[in-house]
């Protein structure tokens, strides 16, 4: 995927967790395969976020953890507990993978898994270099604390989403 069609999934996935945030609503599976892209009649792009089957109100706590592991973020993992920053880890995973092409912690074991979302460190591929404002864009989505994690108003409004 190209940069600039990065840059729109992730607006208009930006817009739609705003709108769930404002309505107190958690997605629970923000994910590459639940982000739709159409082409309209006459030729605009639109992207559509579905499959809104564990969405709920949040804070959520639940002790049989909901959506796919690889895209949970550290809270949910270490309490079982879902906020609306919760979805914004989700597309922090999903930007970086549609940047580099592989997941950000690479393992078959949940286990490991757990554990390294948990430490959130991530590990930048060397073989492709996005600029600088992406990385510190994708950083802010993947603090692994999530009250120094980005808002959605402070993503939409990242510089790296500026042009």
């Amino acid at each position: 995927m190209l940069e600039p069609a990065i840059k729109f999934m992730t607006r208009e996935v930006l817009k739609v967790l705003r709108y769930l945030m404002e309505h107190k609503i958690v997605h629970m599976d923000i994910k590459p395969d639940n982000i739709l892209y159409h082409l309209t009649a006459d030729n605009q792009s639109l992207i559509k976020v579905c499959d809104f089957g564990y969405a709920t109100s949040y804070p959520y706590k639940t002790a049989n953890l909901h959506g796919t592991p690889y895209y949970m973020a550290p809270e949910v993992w270490a309490t079982g507990i879902y906020g609306s920053k919760s979805d914004i880890w989700a597309l922090g995973i999903t930007v970086y993978e549609a940047f580099f092409k592989e997941v950000t912690f690479n393992t078959n074991s949940i286990d490991t898994l757990k554990e390294l979302i948990k430490a959130g460190v991530i590990k930048w591929p060397e073989k492709r270099v996005i600029a600088s404002e992406a990385m510190d864009f994708i950083s802010g989505l993947l603090e692994v604390e999530d009250w120094t994690r980005s808002s959605v108003d402070e993503a939409a409004t990242h510089c790296w989403l500026a042009d």
